[in-house]
C-alpha cells in the first residue's frame, strides 16, 4: 500500500468497473462520460472467461481482436475469447448516457463494413494498455456471476501471472478483485475486496487505500 500508483486499468468483467474507477477519479462527471485520454482497453464489454482473457495476455494480444473470430447475434460477440462487445457501437447522448437507439453497429453488415476502423481504435487501446508495463499499475475486476462463473484462486493466479508476461516481467502491480462472495483472502500481489454488488463496488473505499501521482487523472 506504500507504492504510488501512475495508472488505474479496468478488467470487466463489464461496464461496472470503469463506472467505479470514474466516479472515484471525476465524481461530479456521468460514469458513462469518460475523461479524454482515459480510456481503456476493456472498458466497455463483457469479459466472460479469464483463463481465455489470461491466454490473449500470454499471446500478447497479438489475435485479441480478428474478424474471423466475431458472431453477430444483436452484439458483436468474439467466439474466441468470449467477449461480448456490447458497446462498441454504441454512443452517447447529452446527459453521458449510453443512446441505445443511435448505434453505427445494427447489423452484420455494418460490422463488417467499419471492422477495420474500429480496428484501428483496438490497436491504439492495445498499445497503450501493453506500454503500462514499465507504469506502476492496478489493474481490477467486479465479479460479475450474470456473465462468468465464479474466479477461483488458480484462475486468479493464472490471470495474474499472464499480467506479469503482458508487463515483461515487471510485478510492480496490483490485481484487485472485487466480489460479492469472496472464496479467499488477499496474498501476494493480488488483492480481494468484498462488496454489496456489481454495481455499487465502493470504489471510493477500495481505490481510497491506494497512493497515486498527482498527475494521474490529468
Amino acid at each position: 500500500m506504500d507504492t504510488v500508483f501512475e495508472r488505474v486499468i479496468g478488467l470487466g468483467s463489464d461496464c461496472a468497473t470503469k463506472r467505479g474507477i470514474n466516479l472515484f477519479f471525476t465524481p461530479s462527471q456521468p460514469w458513462l462520460k469518460t475523461k479524454k485520454g482515459h480510456s481503456d482497453l476493456f472498458d466497455w464489454l463483457i469479459i466472460k472467461d479469464y483463463r481465455l482473457l489470461a491466454d490473449a495476455f500470454f499471446r500478447n494480444l497479438d489475435d485479441f481482436f480478428e474478424l474471423q473470430d466475431f458472431i453477430f447475434p444483436g452484439t458483436p460477440i468474439n467466439s474466441k475469447y468470449n467477449m461480448d462487445w456490447c458497446h462498441l457501437g454504441h454512443k452517447l447522448d447529452n446527459n453521458g448516457d449510453w443512446n441505445r437507439q443511435e448505434t453505427t453497429m445494427k447489423t452484420h453488415d455494418d460490422f463488417i463494413r467499419l471492422f477495420d476502423d474500429t480496428k484501428n481504435k483496438i490497436e491504439y487501446l492495445k498499445k497503450k494498455f501493453i506500454n503500462s508495463q514499465d507504469k506502476n499499475a492496478i489493474y481490477i475486476i467486479t465479479e460479475d456471476k450474470r456473465w462468468n462463473k465464479e474466479i477461483d484462486l488458480s484462475t486468479l493466479i493464472y490471470l495474474r501471472d499472464s499480467i506479469t508476461h503482458i508487463r515483461n516481467g515487471n510485478k510492480n502491480f496490483c490485481l484487485v478483485l472485487s466480489s460479492e462472495n469472496p472464496k479467499f483472502e488477499s496474498f501476494e500481489n493480488i488483492l480481494v475486496i468484498h462488496s454489496l454488488s456489481p454495481w455499487n463496488g465502493n470504489y471510493v473505499n477500495i481505490l481510497s487505500n491506494f497512493k497515486f501521482t498527482s498527475n494521474i487523472w490529468a
